[in-house]
């Protein structure tokens, strides 16, 4: 079996994948819920801050089967009437008040029942509104339904952007989680031996990182990943094949990190490892594979000499 490099294509994959992992099922979920219902109300006419993240409290029967985030979606008709949907535990759970009267305080309660999914919606009953919260009759404690939703002012304004394609020439990675990159914000010297590249930071990189890694959709969030997000000056002698390694940097404000990696040439052995041979800091050999980070490396190289790496991959192994 041949050890074959893994591109940054598959990287992205690979990246979305340990996002699920580390976030769990049920965020990557509810990321994925509230972006979908924010593009279904903008698809409808509804103004795109009617579908928000909410605090919300599902109690039926005395149970409670959410107390936490939810999304919170307007009615089409715009008459009051709400539905909230959460994921909890790999359980999808729906609740709705449809209001008997336009901007009224009663209303049918329904949901989705005890198990969640994809089960149709039960009504159980009529409710009455005692502020954010939509009681069903008198009984309280053991016996108590509720369904509420607070105002968490955290209002989706927008859906994530997606992550630039594998082959963007117009980002650079500086970590290996999702929306790690900066935008590229000029180019000089580009096959010299004085390449450079100045970065700058992404506002849709951080809203991808906050929402995709940290299901946080806080404004302060973005904020504060904008702040910590390092800008690296990258830099290469293409000609003698030394460049900078821009992952693992911290605190790095316009900084330019040492040319650290060298780039050797095409690898004579590429049909059972990596189509070039990149040297580390320590003189070991990057081996292709996603540990190694010789995509990122070999991206950033291309950016750096595009032409002095299009030679070597013309060069006869």
């Amino acid at each position: 079996m041949t050890n074959r490099p893994i591109r940054r294509k598959d990287w992205l994959v690979a990246t979305a994948l340990a996002a699920v992992c580390s976030v769990g099922f049920s965020a990557a979920l509810f990321a994925q819920a509230v972006d979908d219902e924010f593009r279904a109300a903008r698809e409808h006419g509804l103004n795109a801050t009617g579908v928000r993240i909410a605090n919300c409290l599902i109690k039926v029967r005395g149970v409670e089967y959410l107390r936490g985030f939810c999304t919170f979606i307007p009615s089409k008709a715009k008459d009051g009437s709400f539905t909230i949907t959460a994921d909890v535990d790999k359980h999808f759970f729906q609740a709705r008040v449809a209001l008997l009267a336009p901007a009224g305080k009663d209303g049918i309660a329904s949901w989705n029942g005890p198990n969640g999914g994809t089960a149709p919606l039960v009504e159980l009953g009529q409710a009455h509104s005692e502020g954010a919260c939509w009681r069903l009759g008198d009984a309280k404690g053991k016996d108590e339904t509720r369904l509420c939703a607070w105002n968490s002012k955290l209002a989706v304004d927008e859906p994530t952007p997606k992550e630039p394609p594998p082959d963007s020439k117009d980002f650079v990675y500086y970590g290996m989680r999702a929306g790690m990159y900066d935008a590229i914000e000029a180019r000089s010297g580009i096959d010299t031996d004085h390449a450079r590249i100045v970065t700058k930071k992404s506002r849709d990189a951080a809203i991808i990182f906050c929402r995709g890694y940290n299901h946080d959709f806080t404004a302060e969030c973005i904020a504060q990943t904008l702040l910590l997000a390092p800008t690296p000056l990258l830099a290469a002698n293409c000609p003698a094949g030394t460049f900078t390694n821009p992952l693992g940097l911290q605190d790095c404000d316009h900084c330019q990190p040492p040319q650290d990696l060298k780039f050797l040439g095409r690898n004579p052995h590429s049909d059972q490892g990596p189509d070039f041979l990149i040297q580390n800091r320590d003189g070991s050999l990057m081996d292709g594979s996603w540990a190694s980070t010789y995509s990122f490396a070999s991206d950033v190289f291309g950016l750096l000499c595009p032409e002095t790496l299009k030679k070597a991959g013309m060069a006869q192994p």
